[in-house]
């Protein structure tokens, strides 16, 4: 029995492949059995703090900007916890440049995909996130970053605000959460997140800064913060309420975190 469900397996999703690759911006984390000594106290590598001009307009944007995105349905999604200032297309390049992947749009075959990499268990680096909401409007951009599983990924969604700053740059507003397993409830199956958003906050951060493209990224503060709360499946989160501003260097951009 159990062999032909195999093979009704593979004649149905495929061949599974237990190869791994790891491409650039791949993570490795490093475990170090003893204390290890640095003779020097190394720089940022970006500047931390925004340009005058720039911050003024971040700060702008953020004494009324929304808290959170939201479900077609209205109900309360994820926490917006990163600012960028830069275009489009030079958010792509940076995001494409530290490792990351932009989210396909949905159809038949990106669906169908998604549930092969499921089923077998391995990674689809462009796979469509679920659509939220911000002025009343879906996600411009989506980017995500996978290794060899669909069940633990980084993402975020980015929406276009209505502010610019001074030299007329675009601000975005974004949400980035770290899939860590699949939550399941009655009726219900999406991805578990890691509660600490302030982690995925700094991951997003380090891996746009190692790529050369940022200009300067701070934390910036916000009025009315939120500290904790839940995902609109019942997951729970914890966050300082700050935000990275990053900024694009022209090549890539510049960022801020609230």
């Amino acid at each position: 029995m159990a062999a032909e469900i195999e093979k009704a397996q593979k004649r149905n999703l495929g061949q599974s492949d237990t190869s791994i690759d790891y491409p650039a911006g791949t993570d490795l984390a490093l475990a170090l059995d003893q204390p290890l000594l640095v003779g020097r106290v190394f720089p940022p590598a970006v500047p931390d703090q925004l340009g005058a001009t720039v911050s003024a307009s971040v700060v702008s944007l953020l004494a009324d900007a929304p808290l959170r995105s939201e479900g077609k349905d209205g109900k309360p999604g994820d926490p917006l916890n990163l600012v960028l200032v830069g275009s489009a297309d030079e958010i792509r390049r940076v995001f494409l440049a530290a490792g990351w992947s932009e989210a396909e749009s949905k159809s038949d075959k990106s669906i169908w995909r998604t549930v092969r990499a499921v089923a077998a268990n391995v990674g689809y680096g462009s796979a469509p996130v679920s659509q939220l909401y911000l002025y009343g409007r879906p996600e411009d951009l989506a980017f995500e970053k996978m290794l060899n599983t669909f069940t633990k990924r980084h993402h975020l969604r980015l929406w276009r605000s209505p502010k610019t700053t001074a030299d007329g740059r675009e601000i975005w507003l974004g949400g980035a959460t770290h899939d860590t397993g699949f939550d399941i409830h009655p009726g219900v199956v999406s991805h578990a997140i890691d509660p600490d958003l302030d982690a995925e906050r700094a991951k997003v951060g380090a891996d746009l800064m190692v790529t050369g493209r940022v200009a300067a990224e701070q934390l910036v503060a916000r009025p009315n913060p939120l500290s904790q709360g839940l995902t609109a499946t019942g997951a729970t989160w914890r966050t300082d309420g700050r935000k990275p501003g990053n900024v694009d260097s022209g090549a890539a951009g510049e960022a801020s975190k609230p």
